[in-house]
């Protein structure tokens, strides 16, 4: 084979290999930060992890973000429900927090 034949054909190959490259999941880190940020809120309002504050535990908390999630990737858009959460999350006082995901302290 040519010299010029081998190097399209190494261009080729690293262009196909680009094309199989996806876009990170939007949703991929919200619960770990959701989970952080709303420990925090727990703590800034005096309480732990319980029914009254509607998970009994961290565990409780991230079983009910990951159906969360999964809901938003069967009923919505998640290239925005996500983004519009993980903001509130990481950037929002715990009012924004009890706001956005419709929870109150």
């Amino acid at each position: 084979m040519s010299p010029v034949r081998a190097h399209f054909g190494v261009l080729g190959f690293a262009f196909a290999l680009t094309g199989c490259a996806t876009a990170a999941d939007p949703c991929a880190t919200l619960c770990d930060h959701a989970e952080t940020s709303f420990s925090a809120c727990l703590a800034d309002n005096g309480e732990t992890w319980g029914t009254s504050v509607g998970y009994t535990s961290e565990g409780d908390f991230a079983n009910w973000c990951s159906t969360w999630v999964w809901e938003q990737e069967q009923l919505s858009d998640t290239g925005a429900a996500c983004p519009a959460r993980e903001a509130i999350v990481d950037d929002g006082t715990c009012a924004d927090w009890y706001t956005a995901w419709g929870d109150t302290p």
